[in-house]
């Protein structure tokens, strides 16, 4: 049996922190990575993500034979949702093909998971007042756009990977019951 990769991506708010925390538990033999975005929005800094989410790729490749899963929070998705909906001022659409590839790749050795965890208007309402540090304020409207384009993203990887990379998306509306969802469908391979 292979180790896993389980990427959980979506909307500020919508609960990827508590998800990952709890998947590394639930796991176990399990490395819990919670990616950030670089804040620079020039063309150095779309390079800079680019090489970013390639090193990170290139460890998950090179770690490959400790038998590690791993749990990610947050993806090159992130950034490609922020260019196409104009928070940055260039297109990430090659770079992501090309890491798409590199994902693919991984799928020799690692099963593949990518969730996007979604929340209802009135959920997101009241997730969105949390105390915690933001990287972008986003209103509402912002937060449900930036929804749509995650599941719109996770389509586009269904399709470029041919289902090596099992996607899927997922309301959480109750930690420990997406959680439970996503560890069952996990023991029971049957995401996709």
């Amino acid at each position: 049996m292979k180790p896993k990769i389980i990427f959980v991506e979506g909307m500020q708010g919508v609960g990827k922190s508590s998800i990952t925390k709890q998947l590394r538990e639930k796991l176990g033999n399990t490395t819990l990575l919670d990616l950030s975005g670089v804040k620079d929005k020039t063309i150095e800094g779309r390079d800079k993500t680019y090489r970013y989410h390639k090193k990170v790729l290139q460890m998950l490749e090179d770690t490959n034979e400790c038998q590690m899963n791993y749990v990610i929070s947050r993806s090159y998705q992130s950034e490609v949702v922020y260019c196409n909906l104009g928070y940055k001022p260039y297109t990430f659409d090659i770079q992501a093909n090309s890491l798409i590839s590199e994902l693919t790749y991984l799928t020799k050795f690692y099963d593949i998971y990518f969730i996007v965890l979604t929340a209802t208007e009135e959920e997101l309402k009241e997730r969105l007042k949390r105390d915690k540090f933001c990287y972008n304020e986003f209103s509402l409207k912002n937060s449900l756009d930036q929804q749509e384009e995650y599941k719109r993203q996770l389509r586009y990887l269904s399709k470029q990977s041919k289902c090596s990379i099992r996607c899927f998306e997922i309301p959480n509306r109750n930690i420990d019951d997406t959680v439970e969802v996503i560890m069952k469908s996990i023991l029971t391979n049957m995401i996709g």
